[in-house]
C-alpha cells in the first residue's frame, strides 16, 4: 500500500510511534553496548588478575619445592641416610637371600600381575618387561611389597619387618623421619637414587619403582629416569632437574612429574634426591583448594595449566565438579573413547585432555593476551592467558569463565529490555491512537462537512463538534460560525426574493454577506418598481381603444390586447387562422 494513500490517523499513529521508538529503542541499543563493554572490561580485568595471581602462586610453589629439595638434599640426614642405604643395600642378598623363597618369588609376581591388570594402556608384556631380574630388588620388594601387610596404597605405613638385616635396620631408623617430611609437605613419593649403581635404594610410598635401577631397568627412560640423568649429568653441586609431567606406570599410568637434586658428600655426587611432584598441592593451587565461587569464577570459571604437548597440567574443574557431564560432553565432541576411558579410569584430566584452544597455542608461544573463544569443551570463554616458566618448562596458564555466564547480566538486562520495549509499544500504540483520533477526528468531520457543502447540502450541514480547549476548538468556532453564516445568508436571499424581509435589520450576518444581501435588496427594490410601472403600462394597453399587438423578430405574434382581439375577430373568418390561436 502507498505510504501517500494511508489515512491521516494512521500516519499519525505511525509518526508517534516511531518518535518514541526510534529513541528508545537507540538507547537500549547504546546501553547494551555499554554494559557489554564494561562486562568484559570487568570480567578482563577479573581473569587477569586471577591468572597473574595464580601464575605467581604456583611459580612460587615450584620454587618452593626447589628450595626443600636442595635443602632437603644438602641436610645432614639426607646425606647419612643416602650412604647408609647405599651400603646396606649392597649386603641385601647375602643377609636376606636365603629366605627368599620361591612363594615369596610368586606372591611379588602376583603383585605385578595385578600392576599390570589396573594399569590403563598397559602392554601385554608389562608383567615380563616390569619384573626385575636383579635378585636384591627381588628380596626388598617382597619384603615391603608383597609381603607387606598394609593394603595396597599404605605400603608407606611400614617402618620395619621381621626379617633381621642391615637395610632393615637403617629402614627403621630414617623412614619414619623422611616419611614425616613427605606427609608435611604434600609429595607423593620420595625418592634416594644411588648415584653409582643407580638403583633406588629406598622410596617412601614402596611403589613397582622401588629398589629398580634408573639406568638400565624398565622406568629407565621414564620421568624418574629422565630426572636422575639429567642431575648426574649436571656439573654443578646444587644443580635442580623437572621432569614434566607424563604418565608413569609404576604409579598406574598416571601422570608424574619428578624432581631431582644432588646429594654431595664431601665434594662428591653421592646420590639423587627425586622427588614425585604432589598433584593435590597443584591442583590445590590452581582450584584455589576448590573454592571457585569464592574467588569470583562463579559456575563456570577456572584456572589451568597448559603443557607443552598441550595436556592440562592440573585438573578440569568439570572433572572434579561434574565427571558424568564432562564425560559425556567429550563424547559428544567426538574424543577418542580410550582418552575418555583412562581419564575415567585414573580419575585425572593431568597429561591426558588435550587442550589446542586459541589461548592455549598463544599462551605457549609465549604471548600474552585476552580473548573470547571456543575452549576445550567447545564452549564460548572468556580467556586470560599467559605464559608461566616452571624452573625452565614453558607452559601456558589459562583464567577463563564461560560467556554465558559473564554476560548473564547483560541477558537479564537484555531480557528486561525486551520486556519493557514491548510493553512500551503496546502503550505508546495506545496512545499513539488516542491522539490520532484527537487529530483525526475533527479533520474528517471537516472533510465530512465540506463535502456535504460542496454538494450542495446545505440542509445536511451539522457543523464541528470538538472536546478540546486547542486550535480545534478555534476551528470548530470559525467554521460553524461560517456555516451559520451560510445559512442565514441563504435564508436571507430567499426572503428578500419572496419580498418578506423589507430590510436587514433583523439579518445576523456580516462582512460580504451583508453587503451581497444589500445588494440582493436593492436590486428587489427596483424590480418591483419596474414591475409597476410595467403593471401601469399593461394596464393601459389592455383598456386602450387601439390595436395593439406585440411580435417577436420571427414575425410571431405574442401579444394582442382586447381592442385588436374584437377587430380581429370580426374578420376572423378572412383569417387563415383562429383569433384565439394565433397566441
Amino acid at each position: 500500500m502507498n505510504f501517500s494513500s494511508w489515512a491521516i490517523r494512521n500516519k499519525l499513529i505511525l509518526f508517534f510511534l516511531l518518535m518514541g521508538l526510534i529513541p528508545l529503542i537507540g538507547y537500549a541499543w547504546f546501553s547494551n553496548n555499554k554494559i557489554a563493554d564494561e562486562l568484559t572490561n570487568v570480567n578482563r580485568e577479573r581473569l587477569i588478575s586471577l591468572r597473574e595471581l595464580k601464575k605467581i602462586q604456583i611459580e612460587e610453589y615450584f620454587e618452593q619445592i626447589k628450595n626443600q629439595i636442595q635443602t632437603f638434599s644438602e641436610s645432614i640426614t639426607v646425606i647419612d641416610a643416602m650412604g647408609k642405604f647405599g651400603g646396606a643395600f649392597n649386603f641385601v642378598e647375602d643377609q636376606l637371600g636365603q629366605n627368599f623363597t620361591d612363594d615369596k618369588k610368586s606372591k611379588l609376581m602376583a603383585r605385578y600381575t595385578y600392576q599390570e591388570e589396573n594399569t590403563p594402556g598397559a602392554s601385554k608384556d608389562a608383567v615380563s618387561r616390569w619384573f626385575p631380574e636383579n635378585k636384591t630388588t627381588q628380596i626388598l620388594q617382597s619384603l615391603y611389597i608383597s609381603e607387606n601387610p598394609n593394603p595396597i596404597g599404605e605400603k608407606h605405613k611400614l617402618d620395619t619387618n621381621s626379617e633381621f638385616s642391615t637395610y632393615n635396620q637403617i629402614h627403621e631408623q630414617y623412614h619414619p623421619t623422611i616419611r614425616k617430611y613427605l606427609e608435611k609437605n604434600g609429595y607423593y613419593d620420595i625418592f634416594l637414587v644411588d648415584a653409582e649403581t643407580g638403583y633406588i635404594v629406598y622410596s617412601v610410598f614402596k611403589e613397582v619403582d622401588y629398589a629398580t635401577n634408573l639406568k638400565t631397568g624398565p622406568y629407565s627412560n621414564s620421568g624418574i629416569g629422565r630426572a636422575f640423568k639429567g642431575v648426574m649429568n649436571a656439573s654443578e653441586p646444587d644443580a635442580f632437574i623437572l621432569d614434566d609431567f607424563a604418565p608413569y606406570e609404576p604409579s598406574y599410568n598416571a601422570p608424574a612429574a619428578f624432581i631431582a637434586s644432588p646429594i654431595m658428600d664431601v665434594g662428591e655426587i653421592v646420590g639423587v634426591l627425586i622427588f614425585q611432584a604432589p598433584i593435590d598441592k597443584i591442583d590445590g593451587v590452581m582450584t584455589s583448594q576448590k573454592e571457585w565461587k569464592k574467588v569470583g569464577l562463579g559456575e563456570s570459571g577456572e584456572v589451568y595449566l597448559v603443557g607443552p604437548d598441550y595436556k592440562l597440567r592440573n585438573n578440569s574443574r568439570f572433572l572434579i565438579e561434574s565427571p558424568d557431564e564432562y564425560f559425556q560432553l567429550l563424547k559428544d565432541l567426538g574424543t577418542d573413547s580410550k582418552i575418555i576411558q583412562n581419564q575415567k579410569d585414573l580419575k585425572t584430566s593431568i597429561g591426558i585432555s588435550e587442550v589446542r584452544s586459541p589461548g592455549a597455542i598463544e599462551s605457549l608461544s609465549g604471548k600474552s593476551g585476552f580473548q573470547i573463544f571456543p575452549d576445550y569443551r567447545n564452549i564460548p570463554v572468556l580467556s586470560a592467558y599467559a605464559p608461566v616458566n616452571i624452573l625452565g618448562l614453558n607452559w601456558g596458564i589459562l583464567a577463563e569463565i564461560d560467556e554465558d555466564e559473564a554476560f548473564q547480566t547483560l541477558y537479564k538486562i537484555q531480557t528486561n529490555t525486551i520486556f519493557i520495549v514491548v510493553v512500551l509499544i503496546g502503550v505508546l500504540t495506545f496512545i499513539a491512537i488516542i491522539i490520532g483520533r484527537g487529530f483525526a477526528t475533527p479533520i474528517i468531520s471537516l472533510t465530512q462537512e465540506l463535502g456535504r457543502f460542496a454538494e450542495g447540502d446545505i440542509k445536511g450541514l451539522q457543523g464541528l463538534k470538538v472536546n478540546t480547549e486547542d486550535e480545534f476548538r478555534m476551528l470548530e468556532k470559525s467554521f460553524n460560525t461560517l456555516v451559520s453564516s451560510f445559512k442565514e445568508f441563504m435564508g436571507s436571499s430567499n426572503r428578500i426574493l419572496d419580498g418578506t424581509l423589507p430590510n436587514l435589520d433583523e439579518s445576523l450576518v456580516k462582512g460580504e454577506f451583508l453587503e451581497g444581501l444589500e445588494g440582493m435588496l436593492k436590486e428587489a427594490d427596483l424590480r418591483k418598481i419596474a414591475e409597476r410601472e410595467a403593471f401601469k403600462v399593461y394596464a393601459i394597453v389592455e383598456s386602450s381603444r387601439a390595436n395593439i399587438l406585440f411580435a417577436d423578430l420571427d414575425y410571431n405574434i405574442t401579444y394582442i390586447n382586447p381592442s385588436s382581439k374584437k377587430t380581429l375577430k370580426r374578420i376572423e373568418e378572412y383569417l387563415p387562422a383562429k383569433v384565439d390561436d394565433i397566441l
